[in-house]
């Protein structure tokens, strides 16, 4: 009998403590993927690596830390390695001292031949230097290292697609230090859209930096890879599917759109959008309630709308080569 045919794996948003989850496994079961991870981080080959603790989300007194790992090599060798992991999410005040400083009294006990602080996130993310961490790990060269060792497999396609939507995420140009009026216009969003929305959701947010400008809410349920997205200074919200062709999404939804809906190019995608007032999310959130309230109406519909076409979006599956 020939093979299945692969399956369609859809993300609703990939989070860093997605990525965490994903690291746990594979530096536990893939032996290869933990020499390399190893190796990067203590910054000189391992030549047979042992993990021998993993510990993710780790409170303490001076914050918490994402992961930290134990490793031994073959010749009785120890290390200790601490690892930050970011997406898009800005840095906390004295994050990256904070972890050198974990990593400074790791050293201090003399248990460990060499002990590093490590950040991990896309390339876009770290700007110039390690951002006051030891070393960094860029989630394009995991993604390489990934494929260097499973190309073909499913469970590679798998870890890849995760990869790629992580990458894809912090792309959006997030500058990540937390900016006080930005970070109250989005807990402000938050509250009104929690309170008089109750169709859409959007994850509490944390300190936002001052380029955080696109609300992306929960879209679950679709036969297709997409995303329900404010965008805030673009006075748009976008039902956007991934990869996709304008001229192959305008043939899905002929006949279908109702008033204020187009079809619109986006970058290497496509979407349905509805124009809305643009806003400063450096402003209060009061001065522009009505405009925010005209962008989550918007948003109300068309999360109602890809709810009651699901079978024009789902003829998009077709074309596997735009997903």
């Amino acid at each position: 009998m020939p093979p299945d045919p692969p399956p369609d794996v859809h993300f609703g948003g990939i989070y860093e403590r997605d990525i965490d989850l994903l690291l746990v496994v594979e530096l536990a079961a893939n032996r290869n993927f933990l020499a390399w991870f190893a190796s990067t981080c203590i910054g000189q080959p391992l030549a047979s690596p042992t993990l021998r603790r993993v510990n993710r989300g780790i409170p303490s007194p001076d914050g918490e830390t994402d992961m930290r790992l134990e490793v031994d090599d073959h010749d009785g060798s120890r290390f200790c390695i601490y690892v930050e992991n970011k997406i898009a999410a800005a840095f906390q005040p004295r994050q990256a001292e904070r972890y050198t400083e974990r990593a400074a009294r790791e050293r201090a006990q003399g248990t460990w031949c060499k002990v590093a602080a490590v950040l991990i996130a896309p390339q876009s993310y770290f700007g110039d230097g390690n951002r006051g961490f030891d070393r960094r790990i860029s989630y394009e060269d995991m993604l390489s290292a990934f494929r260097r060792g499973d190309s073909e497999s499913r469970r590679g396609e798998v870890i890849a697609a995760i990869f790629e939507s992580a990458i894809r995420k912090a792309h959006e140009g997030y500058d990540p230090i937390v900016d006080e009026p930005v970070t109250a216009f989005w807990a402000d969003y938050w509250t009104l859209c929690s309170a008089e929305f109750e169709a859409l959701h959007v994850p509490k947010p944390g300190g936002r930096p001052a380029k955080s400008g696109f609300v992306r809410f929960t879209l679950p349920g679709l036969p297709i890879r997409a995303t329900l997205i404010h965008k805030l200074a673009h006075g748009a919200v976008d039902l956007q599917i991934a990869a996709s062709d304008p001229a192959v999404l305008q043939q899905a939804v002929s006949g279908r759109l109702t008033e204020g809906m187009r079809v619109v190019k986006c970058g290497k995608s496509a979407a349905i959008r509805m124009e809305v007032p643009v806003l400063n999310a450096g402003r209060p959130l009061k001065d522009q309630e009505h405009a925010v309230r005209q962008g989550l109406v918007a948003a109300q519909a068309l999360k109602a709308w890809a709810a009651s076409n699901t079978d024009a979006l789902g003829t998009l599956a077709r074309f596997p080569k735009l997903q």
